[in-house]
């Protein structure tokens, strides 16, 4: 089985990965490296205690129990689609004809990945707070009045649009 394989069917927590009741030190090693590097932008799902679901941002706690995506590619095709401004609020066009879809039914596609942003980041929510900190933030509102409100410019999805 290889590693990516390993990541898919993973049912032990992070910080036990490396134990020899799990994987062991050289697999366990090998399978945190890899999930360090390609555990961004909702490539891996988390036990919430419910269920499995998608992680963004900075992961990987000792106590959680990650799963890589089951429909992970090392390589998948990325298409970015820009959001448009219309009379029927924001919407994304995948081509010539498309009638589009508002960003709010965007979540309900198995291959989307996230919004992008201008500085290149992709988070899960179309908007994002800069802090006068410097800190982005996904909360609903502006924690004070020196604040950035900044907005997706695309969508970004796994293969065809």
């Amino acid at each position: 089985m290889t590693t990516i394989e390993q990541l898919k069917d993973n049912r032990y927590s992070y910080g036990m990965w490396t134990e020899p009741e799990c994987y062991g030190p050289e697999l366990g090693k090998e399978m945190q490296e890899k999930a360090e590097e390609i555990g961004k932008d909702g490539n891996f799902l988390y036990w919430n205690g419910r269920e499995f679901e998608a992680v963004y941002g900075d992961i990987f706690f000792p106590a959680e129990t990650y799963r890589l995506r089951p429909d992970y590619e090392e390589e998948p095709s990325i298409v970015e689609c820009e959001i448009t401004d219309t009379a029927d609020g924001y919407r994304v066009y995948s081509g010539d004809g498309d009638k589009g879809m508002g960003i709010h039914a965007v979540y309900r596609r198995s291959n989307f990945i996230g919004f992008k942003f201008e500085d290149g980041t992709v988070r899960p929510v179309p908007v994002t707070y800069l802090r006068k900190d410097g800190h982005k933030d996904s909360s609903s509102h502006i924690t004070c009045t020196d604040d950035t409100v900044l907005h997706a410019t695309h969508v970004v999805f796994r293969g065809q649009k």
